[in-house]
């Protein structure tokens, strides 16, 4: 974590790092360390960071991808049962919306009493 802040501030004129900061911090580690190519694995994203599908800016709908085992969805789209779903950037506004929509209480699990 300390190299990625370094980073940060010693190449803020990189491309990667003044667009992304942090994530474009790591980028750059990767490209430029060994050793972080030896610790960094990548996986699909659906697996720990999902994202909304095609928000709608003008209504902050959220809409669905379709089938959740279909190819739209498997492209990293938030379908319920995912673990998690990331809001980047301007995205943050809908995560209200998303809860209107998908209550806690309905997320799989939620209600087993052993989750907690």
């Amino acid at each position: 974590m300390n190299l990625m802040l370094r980073i940060r501030v010693e190449q803020a004129h990189n491309s990667y790092v003044r667009l992304w900061e942090h994530q474009g911090s790591l980028i750059f580690a990767y490209d430029t360390f060994q050793w972080v190519r030896d610790i960094t694995t990548f996986v699909p994203p659906k697996l720990i960071n999902s994202y909304p599908y095609k928000l709608a800016e003008e209504t902050g709908e959220i809409r669905d991808c379709g089938d959740p085992n279909g190819a739209e969805c498997q492209k990293g789209y938030w379908t319920p049962g995912d673990w998690l779903i990331h809001f980047p950037g301007g995205g943050k506004p809908y995560a209200r919306t998303f809860l209107d929509r998908y209550p806690p209480d309905t997320w799989p699990g939620a209600n087993d009493p052993t989750n907690w």
